[in-house]
């Protein structure tokens, strides 16, 4: 694994509720073998403890990896996925 498989741009967040990682790219190497697991732990578990509530992952594939994170579709499936209440 490595953070050297994952490319992204930004992860926009309130830093109170919710956040949404933008250009997220896994390098195909590192497909399916947890760099995208890894990365959204890494935005979910906050080492001040104040992680987001929700994340929102705006996706095109990969929805069984990430549905085994707890995301679970919203009103678009095709392009959309959320991990937390609301």
């Amino acid at each position: 694994m490595g953070w050297a498989r994952v490319v992204t741009d930004r992860v926009v967040t309130d830093r109170a509720d919710f956040a949404r990682p933008y250009d997220v790219h896994l390098d195909p190497t590192g497909r399916g073998h947890g760099p995208g697991a890894e990365f959204l732990g890494a935005v979910r578990d906050q080492p001040d403890g104040r992680g987001p509530k929700r994340i929102m992952l705006a996706i095109r594939d990969a929805h069984g990896p990430y549905a085994r994170l707890v995301f679970r579709d919203l009103d678009h499936p095709d392009r959309s996925m959320i991990f937390g209440s609301g």
